[in-house]
């Protein structure tokens, strides 16, 4: 149930990065994608009814993204997966990559409505609403988390995809998502699947 009053937002990380850094990871993602990234989170927000915390780096595991290096063993000891059609996502999804880094507009929305810019505390966040096992809400929460993955933009430019972790208020799960381009030009979450249960 959505609380009525102004929206407050928290925004955490706990570095900064040179601008070298920064822009050879802005190459690898497109700028389409980050629009629909940032379409997500806006919508992420409005959705939580109150404030949110957003993770700047997440661990790629914390995404269920895998890594090129563990896609490549991977295949090593099941070459009879090389054919997978959901491989090529995988590949394009693969973790290196941190949406906040590689997306200028993210960043710069990240910039302009943080409340505090450290990961550790996002980190004491979570530890102080879940238990020990990490696996369940201890009780209501009166803010969201979010962590997102770089997006990735689909070979023929009408699908956009990334993993989130996402708590709102009472429930909490990781998913992976998919946007698609509407004949009207807009795009649209097209599909949202549960992978791994509460954060």
């Amino acid at each position: 149930m959505k609380a009525p009053g102004k929206i407050t937002i928290l925004l955490v990380t706990t570095q900064t990065f040179s601008a070298c850094s920064i822009a050879d990871e802005s190459s690898r993602v497109s700028p389409i994608a980050c629009e629909v990234a940032l379409l997500h989170v806006k919508a992420f927000r409005e959705n939580a009814g109150g404030p949110i915390a957003i993770e700047f780096a997440p661990p790629s595991d914390e995404l269920n993204i895998l890594t090129n290096k563990s896609i490549d063993e991977f295949l090593v000891d099941h070459p009879e997966l090389r054919g997978d059609p959901d491989l090529p996502r995988q590949r394009k999804l693969a973790g290196e990559v941190q949406a906040l880094k590689a997306c200028t507009n993210l960043r710069d929305w990240y910039q302009k409505n943080s409340v505090t810019l450290n990961d550790r505390e996002y980190n004491k966040l979570v530890s102080d609403a879940f238990d020990q096992r990490g696996s369940k809400l201890k009780g209501p929460i009166p803010f969201g988390f979010l962590s997102i993955s770089a997006p990735a933009l689909s070979d023929d430019g009408t699908q956009v995809f990334f993993s989130v972790r996402e708590s709102n208020r009472e429930i909490g799960n990781k998913f992976f998502v998919t946007y698609k381009k509407s004949n009207d030009g807009n795009w649209r979450i097209a599909d949202k699947t549960s992978c791994c249960g509460v954060p």
